[in-house]
C-alpha cells in the first residue's frame, strides 16, 4: 500500500512557496507617500554628498527635496537653498530686506 500523504505534502509545500515568491516584490513607495507634504518628504528622504562641492543633497523618490546644505573649507556654511520636487524654491542665504 501506497503512502499518499507525502505527495500531497509536497504539493502542499510547493504551493506554499510560490505564494510566498509571488508575493515578494521590489518595494515602491505608494502613491500616498509621493503626494505627502514637501516638509515629510524632507524628514524621510537619504542624503548624497557631493565631494567637489562639499554639498548635502536630500532625496526622496529619485527626487531632490528639502534643505541642501554646503560648506567652505573652514566650514562656513556657502551654501543653503530649499528644493521642493526637483526644482530650487528659495536660496536659504539670501538677506531679507
Amino acid at each position: 500500500m501506497a503512502n499518499t500523504t507525502y505527495p500531497m505534502l509536497r504539493l502542499l509545500t510547493f504551493i506554499c512557496l510560490l505564494l510566498c515568491l509571488a508575493s515578494c516584490k521590489a518595494w515602491t513607495p505608494a502613491p500616498s507617500m509621493t503626494n505627502r507634504p514637501v516638509v515629510h518628504q524632507g524628514w524621510d528622504a537619504r542624503y548624497r554628498y557631493d565631494v567637489e562641492k562639499r554639498r548635502l543633497h536630500p532625496y526622496f523618490s529619485k527626487r531632490r527635496v528639502g534643505k541642501s546644505v554646503g560648506r567652505d573649507e573652514k566650514g562656513n556654511e556657502n551654501y543653503k537653498v530649499w528644493w521642493r520636487n526637483q526644482v530650487f524654491y528659495e536660496n536659504l542665504l539670501k538677506k531679507k530686506p
